[in-house]
């Protein structure tokens, strides 16, 4: 039973990261993501309600994110020393900040220039209040791409390769780094398509995907487990 519900937990934790994901490509799907002055008019011209759902996705995802990592927690309980799993507050803090930050960074500068727009303040005017923002934004982002994206890829990664998650190698690339990466290439080869923006997702996604490797995981320890119970019955 307890696999069971780690599996659950862990499938949460990809749901978590795929709402995230979603949020990202309905603030930055846009023909002009590209365009810093030209994108502007795209969230002028985009429904309220895009921002308003993107931001409700991120808060309902971190506490998706928060229960798979419940379930990364609990495989470092049986395989990592203690030392080790007081490191986790990091990532795990990381996560908790990943609303605020989702919200912070993808939707309230499109938000505030729509609202000053909407209050009658020119295109000019409604881009400095807008940008104002970013002085309190970078901060904020500067943690998160170190505590939720390097911090918690290279933990995963050392994780799979000294054999502490029970899952293929290859699952080394289920990470928010590994995915950032990848869309690098991806962004060139839709440059001008109007399409780059669904490189936004990349990071939410590899946050998601990386709880596969923690489901695959579980999964091998219940049937190794229901493997015992079976030797066990025949041998009765």
């Amino acid at each position: 039973m307890e696999t069971k519900k780690m599996k659950r937990m862990a499938i949460a934790g990809l749901i978590g990261g795929l709402q995230f994901a979603i949020g990202d490509l309905l603030v930055y799907l846009s023909p002009n993501y590209h365009n810093g002055s030209a994108i502007y008019t795209d969230w002028a011209n985009m429904n309220m309600w895009r921002l308003a759902l993107s931001f409700y996705l991120g808060c309902l995802g971190t506490g998706l994110l928060l229960i798979g990592f419940y379930s990364l927690y609990s495989i470092t309980k049986q395989t990592c020393s203690d030392r080790f799993r007081h490191f986790l507050a990091v990532p795990a803090y990381g996560a908790v900040l990943t609303s605020i930050g989702h919200f912070f960074i993808a939707c309230v500068v499109p938000m505030t220039y729509k609202g000053a727009i909407s209050a009658g303040a020119s295109d000019e005017m409604a881009k400095v209040i807008a940008s104002s923002w970013e002085l309190y934004i970078n901060p904020l982002k500067v943690f998160i791409m170190l505590a939720v994206i390097l911090v918690q890829s290279i933990m995963m990664i050392g994780l799979i390769l000294k054999g502490k998650i029970n899952c293929p190698k290859w699952m080394v690339l289920l990470n928010p780094v590994a995915f950032i990466i990848i869309s690098i290439p991806i962004s060139i080869l839709l440059n001008g398509t109007g399409l780059e923006g669904i490189t936004e997702a990349f990071e939410s996604l590899g946050e998601g995907c990386m709880y596969l490797a923690v489901y695959y995981h579980w999964s091998r320890l219940e049937i190794t487990h229901n493997r015992k119970l079976d030797y066990c019955h025949s041998i009765k």
